[in-house]
């Protein structure tokens, strides 16, 4: 009395890779969480883009050339501008406050 269920057609669409998340050919910012952090950024003209806690393994995409960023613990991310690695002090746990990102003017 057991029935044999039919497999689900829609599978392959679920499991459809998304190619564009590598940061090398993203444009404008890119933040990538290795752990809890908290962070406040900023666009060139000041306006509040996010204030809040980012979590290990999140990453955020922002449209922009120049940014201003405060991190709670910045040895907790990496940050990309354009595709290009952003060297960020790395002091675990030091807060870093109004640290400016800028990408290359086109």
């Amino acid at each position: 009395n057991q029935k044999k269920e039919a497999p689900l057609e829609t599978k392959e669409e679920k499991n459809t890779p998304v190619d564009n998340l590598s940061p090398i050919s993203q444009e404008g910012l890119v933040i990538k969480a290795s752990s809890n952090c908290w962070i406040e950024l900023f666009d060139e003209k000041g306006k509040v883009l996010m204030k809040r806690e980012i979590s290990k393994g999140e990453e955020l995409n922002f449209n922009g050339k120049k940014f201003t960023i405060t991190m709670g613990d910045p040895s907790a991310l990496e940050l990309f501008i354009d595709g290009k690695a952003v060297d960020i002090p790395k002091d675990k746990g030091k807060v870093v406050r109004n640290f400016s990102v800028s990408g290359d003017s086109k």
